[in-house]
């Protein structure tokens, strides 16, 4: 087993190191936070917010407005949003102290934070450590960054806190902070620096990675032309003539547009290198590799391996429709 590269005081869950404790915490988080009951109950901030925003795309195409609109800031403003409402609780139209084009700043801050290479990424040890210190490159950047991530989160809780003190809400689990924090106070416990690792997780990890996935999918579309056409093709199928707008029942009905997810997640992973640091010695294919060792999985060179995938450059949503998983067999040494 492998430990994830950063933590938040190695007790949140995906950079945390593989324990018993880090079990608890995922088994707790899928369970009581992330299940599909959950996740329905916020379907109406979803569809507000994508709403919200196909009304602002139309406004300014029936303006014709000299301004092009920037899909890269639309689409992380759209995943802040929901994100924010969903699971934090926070409404970023109406926030005082955090509005979504701030959030989405803070959320790029932290994502070159965290992908940021530091001179001990090259030279583990003594050397490197020494290195980042006396150029302060990665540990300024992570400093600076982590800073702000926690006056966010550390603003999030109070809210949560002076509500849960305060009247109570219609619904108690309206979103996942609350969620977290009525876990805490059953457990007796007072750590918040759990609540705020889940914070991070949540944050960093919903908001980049599905942004980026969609300005892929756009991407993509526009620059072919034939798949644009036969997605639009089939989603009018599906509407017919009198509705307007597709709703998350009506996904089942589009296969096609499940296959342009798939490839756009094949050609343009949101994370395109995982670090993972050995726990102990191991050999892989014939090299040892030492405990405490990093490794980067290169999942953007396994979604264009020649090897494994038939024209692996071409944008090509059909080839999932021939093979749910194209897979050849790996040799073991």
């Amino acid at each position: 087993m492998a430990a994830r590269k950063l933590s938040y005081n190695l007790k949140d869950i995906t950079f945390a190191h593989y324990s018993d404790s880090w079990g608890e915490n995922r088994k707790v988080s899928m369970v009581e936070l992330l299940n599909f009951k959950k996740l329905q109950s916020f379907k109406f901030v979803r569809e507000e917010e994508m709403d919200f925003v196909v009304k602002k795309i139309s406004n300014s195409a029936l303006e014709q407005s000299p301004v092009a609109v920037d899909l890269s800031q639309t689409f992380m403003c759209l995943v802040a949003t929901i994100l924010c409402r969903s699971a934090l609780g926070q409404n970023l139209h109406t926030n005082k102290f955090f509005d979504e084009k701030k959030i989405a700043k803070l959320v790029v801050q932290g994502s070159l934070a965290t992908c940021h290479f530091g001179f001990s990424d090259f030279f583990p040890g003594k050397l490197g450590n020494f290195a980042d210190w006396l150029f302060q490159r990665k540990k300024g950047l992570l400093k600076r960054t982590f800073k702000e991530l926690d006056d966010f989160y550390q603003h999030v809780i109070d809210d949560h806190l002076k509500s849960l003190d305060g009247p109570k809400s219609t619904d108690p689990s309206a979103d996942i902070v609350t969620g977290m924090l009525d876990l805490v106070d059953k457990n007796g416990t007072t750590d918040m620096d759990q609540v705020k690792g889940v914070l991070m997780n949540i944050f960093l990890g919903g908001i980049d990675t599905i942004a980026i996935i969609l300005i892929w999918a756009m991407t993509e579309l526009i620059r072919n032309p034939r798949v644009m056409k036969k997605a639009q093709e089939e989603i009018r199928a599906v509407l017919g003539g009198k509705r307007e707008k597709i709703t998350e029942e009506d996904l089942e009905k589009v296969e096609y547009l499940k296959l342009i997810v798939k490839e756009t997640l094949r050609l343009h992973p949101s994370v395109p290198s995982i670090p993972r640091e050995s726990m102990s010695q191991l050999t892989i294919q014939g090299y040892d590799i030492p405990a405490k060792t990093w490794m980067y999985i290169n999942v953007w060179a396994i979604g264009r391996d020649p090897k494994i995938w038939e024209n692996p450059e071409e944008f090509i949503p059909e080839r999932f429709k021939k093979e749910p998983l194209l897979l050849v067999p790996v040799k073991h040494h």
